[in-house]
């Protein structure tokens, strides 16, 4: 295959959670892209040559001949790695998220089961008090018609017993034909201790 500078140029990456910084990797492609713009001019390039560098002879006699070719070889090989590494990121932050939300799920089902437990505790509290109160109110409706029938019973026996002290006086008054144990003008004591008039 080969890689053309415009194909660098127009090569897109996936935008991921926790993947490469998308300048960076825009950075380095153009380099790459310059490069390849270059490498076909090297032999008409009319500036001087630069100092030749160790490193860089030893890097160029590990690679095959033809400069073009290799350098995008390196290049593919490069993209591929960066798009493998970013797929490795992507998978990794899929799968940081599925982990994420499995624990959110857990323990919004332990929030859950947290008030649900709570709330029957608070609920059987309120029936336990309410079964006392409702005791406590019969207990007192209890004493209440004990206490009216007492005083019910107490009335009676007081409007009995008024009742048989005014049949008394009346009967001595009728007896003794007056309060006082005489008798009323106009009357006269009979021997019988009756009353008759004069």
């Amino acid at each position: 295959m080969t890689l053309r500078p415009e194909d660098i140029k127009a090569q897109q990456f996936r935008v991921v959670v926790r993947g490469y910084k998308v300048e960076e990797v825009d950075a380095f492609l153009e380099v790459v892209r310059r490069e390849l713009t270059r490498a076909p001019q090297a032999g008409t390039d009319p500036r001087p040559a630069p100092e030749p560098d160790v490193d860089a002879q030893q890097a160029s006699a590990d690679e095959p001949a033809g400069g073009g070719e290799a350098l995008s070889a390196r290049a593919l090989r490069t993209l591929a790695i960066a798009q493998e590494m970013a797929d490795k990121v992507a998978a990794t932050a899929a799968a940081d998220a599925e982990q994420a939300i499995s624990d959110a799920r857990v323990t919004a089902d332990q929030i859950v089961a947290e008030a649900q437990a709570e709330a029957g505790a608070v609920l059987a509290e309120l029936q336990v008090r309410r079964q006392h109160e409702v005791e406590s109110m019969e207990a007192r409706v209890q004493q209440l018609r004990a206490e009216t029938e007492r005083l019910s019973q107490l009335e009676r026996h007081c409007r009995e017993s008024l009742q048989r002290w005014l049949a008394q006086q009346q009967l001595l008054v009728d007896a003794g034909g007056g309060i006082d144990g005489r008798a009323p003008e106009g009357l006269v004591r009979t021997s019988n201790g009756s009353s008759s008039p004069q």
